[in-house]
């Protein structure tokens, strides 16, 4: 399957399809590490929904590539519970457009309901792409509570998208050092949020959009290759 037949198989599950430009990038990647043989599961943390991780799983089957585990962290809480389970923002942390990210948790601009589903609901969805079941983890609870409780022991695509500081850096530092080398780190919030963006600098240094191997997809999502 193409780009566009993959995402044709997202929208007959759940409707919609992620972000195209994010998706693109993220598709180019998977498609490097099974054509490159690198060996390694596949991570989302802050799953919300289970699109973007959808489209992967569905991807990662069209392309024989099954013999990965998938592991999928959120707080899984649903949107009967607004705040997602999650830890408000630090305050000093704001969107691209300068709003205060902290404030925006407090008014509820923060928790709409997609970005909270149980685990059924995303268990529900992410069958639906016909992944083997025991290859599928969802790991339920905020990630510094899960994480490195329940982890891989090698990761070839870890995508970190839970926005803000204290959880990006806390995946950072536990999750970077298991991804292969030709592996893809994909921070899908660091151009949106300040928080997600500090503790990539804090990681990696302020200057690594002067270095070949991190990027942009689009304006927010920053993609970087493990050499």
């Amino acid at each position: 399957m193409n780009f566009e037949e993959i995402n044709n198989g997202i929208i007959k599950i759940y409707g919609h399809c992620p972000h195209r430009e994010r998706t693109i990038g993220m598709y180019n990647c998977i498609q490097d590490i099974i054509d490159k043989n690198i060996k390694g599961d596949f991570v989302e943390a802050g799953v919300a929904q289970g699109v973007s991780s959808a489209f992967a799983i569905l991807m990662l089957k069209t392309r024989n590539s099954t013999e990965r585990d998938c592991w999928l962290y959120d707080t899984f809480e649903g949107i009967e519970n607004q705040k997602g389970g999650w830890d408000r923002p630090l305050e000093w942390e704001k969107d691209l457009y300068g709003k205060s990210a902290a404030n925006m948790w407090d008014n509820g601009s923060l928790s709409r309901p997609y970005y909270s589903r149980t685990v059924d609901f995303v268990k529900n969805k992410i069958v639906q792409t016909g992944y083997p079941e025991n290859k599928l983890h969802f790991i339920k609870g905020k990630v510094e509570d899960t994480i490195p409780d329940a982890i891989p022991s090698k990761i070839s695509i870890l995508r970190l998208d839970t926005d803000f500081y204290l959880s990006t850096k806390h995946e950072l530092e536990h999750l970077y050092p298991l991804l292969e080398k030709g592996g893809y780190l994909l921070i899908d919030d660091y151009g949106h949020f300040t928080g997600a963006k500090k503790a990539v600098h804090e990681y990696f240094g302020d200057d690594i959009l002067t270095k070949e191997n991190f990027y942009m997809a689009g304006y927010t999502c920053l993609i970087h290759k493990k050499i």
